[in-house]
């Protein structure tokens, strides 16, 4: 493993207006806020240095007293403002982590991250410089027209479904970032604001349970797999 400090951005400051529930997403599951958990998995790992949060201002004090102190989750070095987007929140996360060699950024809903798919994470990223983590797609893919009419089915030999954690050089995300604010342009994830740069994004394997909490369905599944216990 290369030398290098890695830290960490989980942009968490999103309403979650689909969970339809006046309270964030970020902080709704038994027991303890989703969040917790995510952070968690970050806390543990001996090769994390430090986690920058992002989150709606009026819920900074919520997220210090009721999550971090609680958690004792001594490695999150700040609690920044998240902004109009998750890209814009990330951006914010970011220019805080000056120093960093390595960012991951992971979704602050996605609580069942392994230890396995972090540490092939890192490995790959201070090999490779960008990396997503995804899952292959097995469901059939159909085009559509309007909402009602297929077209025709789409091949999915290629076809990932990406998830979170991604992990890049500091110095390369940066520059992503920041051209992707210059140019007004909105990418869906990370990956996608290196990716219109030229960069290679290297795949590592993710997993079905690491799950991204939007909806009530979604969390149902989360606390089953919380019963479970073992991701």
């Amino acid at each position: 493993m290369k030398n290098g400090k890695i830290g960490v951005i989980i942009p968490a400051a999103g309403r979650g207006t689909r969970m339809n529930h006046y309270f964030p997403k970020q902080f709704l599951l038994k027991g303890h806020p989703i969040i917790y958990y995510t952070l968690s998995v970050f806390q543990e790992h001996e090769a994390i240095a430090e986690i920058i949060v992002a989150v709606e201002e009026d819920l900074h004090s919520y997220m210090e007293e009721n999550v971090i102190k609680r958690g004792s989750f001594d490695k999150v070095k700040e609690i920044v403002a998240g902004g109009k987007s998750r890209q814009e929140s990330v951006y914010h996360a970011l220019v805080k982590g000056k120093g960093w060699d390595w960012v991951i950024i992971h979704d602050a809903v996605r609580p069942f991250l392994s230890q396995s798919i972090l540490a092939k994470t890192i490995e790959t990223v201070q090999e490779r410089e960008a990396v997503a983590v995804g899952i292959p797609l097995h469901d059939t893919l159909k085009k559509v027209a309007g909402q009602a009419t297929i077209v025709k089915t789409l091949p999915r030999d290629n076809l990932w479904m990406i998830q979170t954690p991604q992990a890049f050089s500091y110095s390369l995300i940066s520059e992503a970032h920041e051209k992707a604010r210059r140019e007004g342009f909105e990418g869906t994830d990370d990956a996608s604001l290196v990716e219109r740069m030229g960069k290679e994004i290297s795949l590592v394997m993710g997993s079905p349970l690491n799950i991204k909490i939007t909806t009530p369905e979604d969390l149902l599944l989360a606390q089953a797999i919380m019963e479970i216990g073992d991701w």
